[in-house]
C-alpha cells in the first residue's frame, strides 16, 4: 500500500485558522478533521485480509473489525450530514454515543487478541436472536406447526447469523456476558471520567432524561413557562473533538493488531498521530476561545 493511496490529510490554511480565531469558533476546522477521520475509518474498513503485511488472524475476527470500523465510519458520516450547517446537536449527540461505544469495543478487542473476547462479543448479540427464534417457534407450535412467510424468513436469517459467527448454539448460550461499558473502559486504560462523560452524560441524549429535555427540547420564557424548543441546537466543538480522539485511538489500536510492522502500519499510525496532534491543538484553542467569550459575558 502506498502512502498516496491513503486519504490525504486535510489542508487547513492559516487564513482559515485566523478566521476561526477571530470568530472564537474552531468548529469549521474541526468539522474538516471529523470528515477526514470518518473517511480514513472507511478506508481501513475496506482493507482486505489478504493484503500485504496483514497479520495472520482468524477470519471471523478480521470480519468483526471490518464491520465495527464501517459502523463507526457510517455513523460519523451521518453526523456530517446532520451537522454541516451547525444544527441538530441534540441528534448528533445520540449518534456520538453509538460511535463512542463502537470505537471503545474496537480498542478493547485489540488489547490481547483474545479468542474469548471475540466469542463473548459475538454471543452477546446472538443470544437475543435465539430468544426471538424460540418465541417464533412457540407461536408456530400453537398453530399446530403452521408457519407464515415472515416467520420462515426470520428463522432462516437467524440461522444464517449463527452460522456466520462460527459458534454453535450451545457455545452461544454458555458464553459469558460482555463486561459492562465501565469495565471495558477501565480494561482499555481509560479513566472513570471518560465513562461519566462518554456514557453517563452521553446517555441523556439517548434516553431523553430530564437534563436532555432542559438542554435541547424545552425553552423557558421570561414568565417561567416552558415551550418546545426549535431545532436550533448546535453541535458543540467538544463533540467533534472527543469523537475524533476516541476513533483515532481505535484506528491506532486496530492498526497495531492488524499489521505486523512494515510501511503500511507506519503510515497509518503516522497519520493518526498527526491528526491527534492537530485536534489536541484545536481543542486547546477552542477552550481558550470559549473561556474568553464567557469572561466577556460576565
Amino acid at each position: 500500500m502506498e502512502y498516496e493511496h491513503l486519504p490525504a490529510l486535510p489542508e487547513i490554511d492559516e487564513e482559515e485558522l485566523r478566521k476561526c480565531a477571530e470568530d472564537g469558533d474552531y468548529r469549521p476546522v474541526l468539522f474538516e478533521w471529523y470528515k477526514y477521520i470518518g473517511l480514513l475509518t472507511n478506508f481501513l474498513a475496506r482493507i482486505h485480509q489478504e493484503s500485504d503485511e496483514v497479520n495472520s488472524v482468524k477470519t471471523i475476527h478480521f470480519v468483526v473489525f471490518k464491520g465495527l470500523l464501517n459502523r463507526v465510519s457510517r455513523l460519523m458520516l451521518a453526523n456530517v450530514a446532520l451537522s454541516f450547517e451547525g444544527r441538530f446537536g441534540e441528534s448528533t449527540l445520540i449518534i456520538d454515543r453509538c460511535i463512542f461505544e463502537t470505537a471503545l469495543k474496537i480498542v478493547w478487542l485489540t488489547i490481547d487478541n483474545s479468542n474469548e473476547k471475540f466469542s463473548r462479543y459475538l454471543a452477546d448479540g446472538l443470544k437475543s436472536e435465539l430468544e426471538l427464534r424460540a418465541s417464533i417457534e412457540a407461536n408456530i407450535k400453537l398453530r399446530a406447526g403452521k408457519t407464515i412467510p415472515v416467520e420462515d424468513r426470520m428463522i432462516e436469517n437467524i440461522g444464517s447469523m449463527i452460522s456466520a459467527s462460527g459458534l454453535t448454539e450451545e457455545e452461544i448460550l454458555k458464553e459469558k456476558k460482555l463486561p459492562t461499558v465501565a469495565d471495558i473502559l477501565r480494561q482499555s486504560g481509560y479513566s472513570d471520567l471518560s465513562y461519566i462523560v462518554g456514557m453517563k452524560v452521553g446517555s441523556h441524549a439517548v434516553h431523553g432524561t430530564w437534563p436532555a429535555l432542559l438542554f435541547h427540547y424545552l425553552v423557558k420564557t421570561d414568565t417561567g413557562e416552558y415551550h418546545p424548543r426549535d431545532a436550533d441546537t448546535e453541535t458543540d466543538f467538544i463533540q467533534y473533538v472527543y469523537v475524533c480522539l476516541l476513533v483515532l485511538d481505535a484506528l491506532s489500536a486496530w492498526t497495531d493488531w492488524a499489521f505486523s510492522g512494515g510501511k503500511t502500519q507506519t503510515e497509518i499510525l503516522g497519520i493518526c498521530s498527526k491528526a491527534n496532534t492537530a485536534i489536541q491543538a484545536l481543542l486547546a484553542a477552542s477552550v481558550d476561545a470559549k473561556e474568553s467569550a464567557l469572561a466577556v459575558k460576565s
